[in-house]
């Protein structure tokens, strides 16, 4: 132990002699000059050799030393009463040393015990958020598919509801149709007096007579009822395929010939270009050009140390082998430069190795280990084909691999890593893209009933013609309606008496003083603010792509159970069938749910288009509902 009194009265028994204290071999030389051959160097000899003989390792060598370090320092440095200790005894009580350092070494240990349970706590207690999110997030997973359900229920039943009243009012007209069949079973001379006298009723008996019999219904074309116990009726098989074509490319399927190219003798870097097809060659320059005489003057050997695929690294190797040559690291490196630079920065900030990352895709993160930002940098680097062919070629060399190189050969041998990496992709962000858009579908069908509702606007429209037709006249006069955008230019008609005011602020004037019901107008429309700021195509279109990315996984769901049926058992550690089944089930009914709401919202916004005789285009254009909007509160907001 290091004291400041100590220090002090060593750097005054050594005021003329430069110590290095943390130098061994310094302060052995300074104790060997000190000491010379006299009486007590046997003793520093004897010591050093018991010292020696300690044992360096084991549980409790510390200890020794540390025991040996107190007893010199109570020889060397302290004094008891102010007497010299060369003439004073000295009290040592090595039971007592021993017990101090027994008792730091368990304070130690039980301090490294804490930490270690403090550190076991913080994991459970994180791990237990996790779950507990988990939990929550099934929670409110089973909640609304469990109300997504209810609806389609209620509405499954509404809809059998109008189909069973179809088929009643149906079966009245089958039987009606039965009886009027008996009836008229008849010559040709009654029917022709029944023409005469009752022409709908020998229409009605002729066309009954051309119809199938009531007991062999004829079978309907539209498949639509399937589920009511009504199909239809199968199509014929498909043609066979066409043969295939004859083996062989190049111009009108002949056999092209190999080029006569020299091989290298070791891996080389890559060179991405673009082939252009032999059948495309006739008429260009590439006809004209021979690469074999080129090869008769390059060096190639000096072209195979410079483009190697191998890649030389530094090692740098510890300071006390000094004079030695640096070591050469050689990894193999056949992918584009730059994209193996970016998939070395993205692969570094993920901080997982290929073998976790391999576990998380099968899996399906069932532990969550990739965040969700990086799930999508992820598909970023996908093997491509030729990347996947080139990398197997070096199979056998994958432990002499650059980083990058390694992650993508790894990852080409998931069978279908692209498709379960999208997948990953989409169920990790399905909820917040459903979450985001159905308070904009609900937001715009609330807001087209409200206008279609709206007494208010009724009120003020009708004001606003009354004026239009007592302001305008001839042909532009006598109107019974106008166009939902003229009311842009109430603020543009200018009033003759007061310049600063419009025709605007006089029908704001007009509502207040005689018209004081219409003043609640802003509250019908409580969603119209809203919904004027959401631009429907981009909300169709991400409906659209919920619905194609559920079809993918649906398509890779069956894929990957066929793939297990002919391999004849799943996988351990692949999990994607069970996981995305039941992801497929929730998701499935929560899209069911609005989708159901987004058809409701197009047709009732159709409805206040039409209602409120705007042009066509409106209704084929979708977005333009927030300018629609915008065209009718303006005149109050």
């Amino acid at each position: 132990m290091v004291r400041t009194a100590d220090e002090k009265e060593f750097s005054q028994r050594f005021s003329e002699t430069h110590v290095d204290t943390k130098s061994a071999t310094s302060m052995f030389e300074v104790l060997r000059k000190r000491l010379g051959f006299g009486a007590a160097y046997p003793h520093l000899l004897s010591l050093l050799f018991h010292l020696l003989q300690l044992p360096t390792s084991g549980s409790r060598f510390v200890q020794h030393w540390q025991l040996i370090d107190r007893i010199v320092q109570q020889v060397a440095l302290q004094t008891k009463n102010s007497n010299d200790v060369d003439v004073s005894p000295l009290e040592i009580d090595v039971k007592k040393l021993v017990s101090q350092l027994t008792n730091e070494a368990m304070m130690k240990d039980a301090q490294q015990k804490m930490r270690e349970v403090e550190k076991a706590k913080e994991e459970m207690a994180s791990k237990l958020a996790k779950k507990e999110r988990e939990c929550e997030t099934k929670n409110q997973e089973k909640d609304d598919a469990m109300h997504a359900l209810n609806n389609l229920k209620s509405r499954m039943e509404k809809e059998i509801s109008a189909y069973q009243d179809q088929i009643d009012h149906l079966s009245c007209k089958i039987l009606e149709m039965q009886k009027l069949l008996e009836l008229n079973k008849l010559d040709p001379e009654r029917i022709l007096r029944l023409t005469t006298t009752d022409p709908t009723a020998a229409s009605a008996a002729i066309q009954s007579l051309h119809s199938p019999s009531p007991s062999m219904p004829a079978t309907p074309t539209d498949s639509s009822f399937g589920g009511y116990g009504l199909s239809a009726a199968a199509p014929p098989p498909p043609a066979p395929p066409p043969p295939p074509p004859p083996p062989g490319g190049g111009l009108f399927g002949s056999v092209v010939k190999a080029k006569d190219c020299p091989q290298p003798t070791q891996p080389l870097k890559s060179f991405n270009w673009m082939k252009i097809p032999e059948n495309k060659l006739l008429g260009t320059i590439w006809t004209e050009i021979d690469d074999a005489k080129a090869f008769r003057t390059l060096d190639l050997e000096d072209f195979e140390r410079n483009f190697s695929a191998y890649q030389r690294q530094d090692d740098v190797v510890d300071g006390a082998a000094a004079g030695r040559s640096p070591a050469k690291v050689r990894e193999l490196s056949v992918i584009d430069g730059r994209r193996a630079q970016n998939c070395t920065i993205m692969l570094s900030k993920l901080k997982m190795t290929n073998e976790e990352l391999t576990k998380a895709v099968m899996t399906v993160d069932s532990q969550d280990d990739i965040p969700r930002d990086m799930c999508e940098q992820l598909l970023k680097f996908v093997p491509t084909p030729e990347e996947t062919q080139m990398l197997s070629e070096h199979a056998k060399e994958q432990n002499q691999m650059a980083r990058a190189d390694h992650f993508l050969f790894e990852m080409s041998r998931i069978d279908h890593y692209e498709e379960r990496l999208k997948a990953l992709h989409f169920k990790k962000n399905y909820h917040d893209r459903l979450s985001a858009a159905v308070p904009k579908v609900k937001g715009v069908l609330e807001a087209s009933k409200e206008v279609a509702n709206s007494r208010g606007l009724r009120g003020i429209l009708e004001i606003v013609l009354a004026f239009g037709n007592y302001m305008n006249r001839g042909q532009r006069g006598n109107a019974f309606g106008f166009r939902i955008s003229s009311l842009n230019k109430i603020v543009d008609t200018k009033s003759s008496a007061n310049k600063r005011s419009t025709l605007l602020h006089y029908l704001a004037e007009v509502i207040d003083n005689k018209y004081r019901n219409l003043l609640c107008f802003e509250d019908e429309l409580v969603h119209v603010k809203g919904a004027s700021k959401i631009k429907l195509s981009d909300l169709e279109a991400e409906i659209g792509t919920l619905r194609v990315g559920l079809k993918d996984i649906e398509k890779e769901v069956e894929y990957q159970r066929r793939r297990e049926a002919v391999a004849g058992s799943g996988s351990g550690d692949d999990s994607f069938v069970s996981v995305m089944s039941q992801f497929l089930e929730i998701a499935g009914c929560l899209f069911a749910d609005l989708e159901y709401d987004f058809n409701d919202m197009k047709h009732k916004f159709t409805e206040c288009v039409e209602l409120l005789c705007c042009l066509r285009i409106f209704a084929q254009q979708f977005d333009a509902f927030g300018k629609l909007v915008l065209h009718v509160v303006k005149v109050v907001f």
